[in-house]
């Protein structure tokens, strides 16, 4: 991954200069992965087909512009797979440390046109492939200051929805962003598996639960304690939902007004 960043975020110009830079066995790498035809397609200063849809500097504004955080972008790896979509990743750091988990790339995917959810139309869509915090940075809202961001930057470039594959954790996250289900049962079937976890895990009775979560419609109404582990070894909600056979990944979005 590093030898992949470093090659497409340089500032060679020529084919031979390049390869003289080059060892012998990180040039057959970057062969072998085809990462030399893609440079001489969105080397530095190349106008793509799809820049058009959002430029490069649009998207590193959206995390340099959270200045209380002291954030550092650097996106890569840019990609055109037609003039419909650009594909983007990002890195990010906040005081020179990563920020995001096992220094895994922010992943964005953002279309000209594509079919809005729950709607019976097209429009311009930013998809949110990859992002997920190291463990130590979240609950400071950090994802909720780049989140406000981006809404500005999409809105700037006329976008007009965000569209993402969430897990359990993620879910959470986002339905307190007010993003809404693409299909409305999906909130229902994790309110069905959290009724199971505590159960299991937290050993609440058929009343306590009755109680306490059938009144609840949505999970981000319900108390932030049920979601975790009722002692250090026993599992989170979240935990305990990845070892199920299914593991639930939700279809969200949000719309950009």
């Amino acid at each position: 991954m590093d030898l992949e960043r470093n090659f497409l975020t340089s500032d060679y110009s020529t084919y031979n200069e390049l390869i003289i830079k080059l060892t012998d066995k990180s040039a057959k790498q970057l062969l072998a992965r085809g990462i030399i035809n893609l440079y001489f397609h969105t080397f530095r200063g190349t106008i793509l087909q799809c820049d058009y849809i959002i430029s490069d500097d649009d998207i590193k504004e959206i995390y340099d512009s959270v200045t209380s955080y002291n954030l550092e972008s650097k996106p890569w790896g840019v990609r055109c797979d037609d003039k419909n979509s650009k594909n983007i990743k990002i890195d990010l750091k906040i005081d020179d440390d990563e920020l995001t988990h096992l220094d895994i790339p922010i992943r964005r995917e953002f279309f000209h046109s594509k079919s809005l959810y729950n709607q019976d139309s097209c429009g311009k869509v930013a998809e949110h492939i990859i992002f997920r915090i190291n463990e130590k940075y979240r609950k400071q809202g950090i994802a909720k200051a780049i989140h406000e961001s981006e809404l500005k930057i999409y809105k700037r470039n006329s976008f007009q929805q965000i569209q993402l594959n969430a897990s359990f954790e993620g879910v959470l996250v986002w339905s307190k962003l007010f993003y809404k289900y693409k299909d409305e049962d999906d909130e229902q079937e994790i309110l069905m598996e959290l009724w199971t976890y505590l159960k299991q895990v937290h050993l609440l009775s058929l009343d306590v639960l009755s109680s306490k979560m059938f009144k609840k419609k949505n999970l981000k109404d319900i108390n932030i304690k049920y979601f975790l582990a009722p002692s250090k070894y026993q599992d989170s909600f979240a935990e305990w939902l990845t070892k199920r056979p299914n593991r639930l990944i939700i279809d969200m979005y949000k719309d950009i007004k």
